[in-house]
């Protein structure tokens, strides 16, 4: 068996980056909307801006999602007490993610390279 990497504090560095990656996506997300973010806006510079933004989110939490995932049980044994990893939290977050990206994307005009990209 693999020997657990731990930080000085003995936690598992994979479960360790992986809560304070999904604590940040999930501070950014609490609110709903990002700071600036204007679902009026009519500005095709703001749509492809906010249509990025919440790829690269997306992706982030995919990443880690992905990660907490592939943790193995003596890896998240130590972690139960010190660290609650909220699963459902977690998925409740990425559907949050994709359905503001799915609403930037259905915004941005036809012809776009973004657009093409979806």
């Amino acid at each position: 068996m693999a020997e657990i990497r731990r930080g000085e504090d003995g936690r598992s560095l994979k479960v360790k980056l992986a809560c304070q990656t999904l604590i940040a996506i999930g501070e950014l997300v609490m609110e709903g909307l990002l700071p600036g973010e204007d679902p009026s806006s009519e500005f095709p510079e703001d749509v492809q801006h906010w249509a990025a933004v919440y790829a690269e989110l997306l992706q982030s939490a995919d990443d880690v999602s992905a990660r907490v995932s592939g943790l193995g049980g003596d890896e998240l044994a130590d972690e139960s007490a010190s660290v609650a990893i909220d699963r459902t939290a977690l998925s409740a977050r990425l559907n949050h993610l994709r359905q503001r990206h799915e609403f930037w994307m259905s915004r941005l005009p036809a012809g776009s390279d973004e657009a093409a990209k979806a």
